[in-house]
């Protein structure tokens, strides 16, 4: 006699894969860099980005010293909005680090 087990739900599956590899932060932190717009909103995902996240800890690079400063008087609304789009518990700490932004398409300044 063969026996079958039950067949399991694919997204159970796959989350308990991602988990048993250690790829669950990695996933996170490729989830903030893709929603950042909704993270931070338009006007700011224009002038920083998410770097890495790594050991709870969310990294963002400011592109000048003044929206450096703005962004760490933003922090705990920053930790809300990444823990309502990727989940509580994702970030424990937010480092803000200052220099040119390369990851995404930059608006025209003219």
């Amino acid at each position: 006699m063969v026996r079958v087990t039950p067949p399991t739900q694919l997204d159970q599956t796959l989350r308990e894969l991602i988990e048993r590899r250690g790829w669950g932060e990695r996933l996170r932190g490729a989830s903030a860099w893709a929603r950042w717009d909704e993270i931070v909103g338009a006007d700011l995902a224009a002038r920083c980005e998410p770097l890495r996240l790594v050991r709870g800890v969310l990294t963002i690079r400011a592109e000048s010293q003044v929206w450096a400063t703005q962004l760490r008087y933003m922090i705990p609304q920053l930790r809300t909005n990444v823990e309502s789009v990727l989940g509580e518990g994702t970030v424990r700490d937010v480092k803000i680090v200052v220099g040119p932004l390369e990851g995404r398409d930059r608006p025209n300044e003219e």
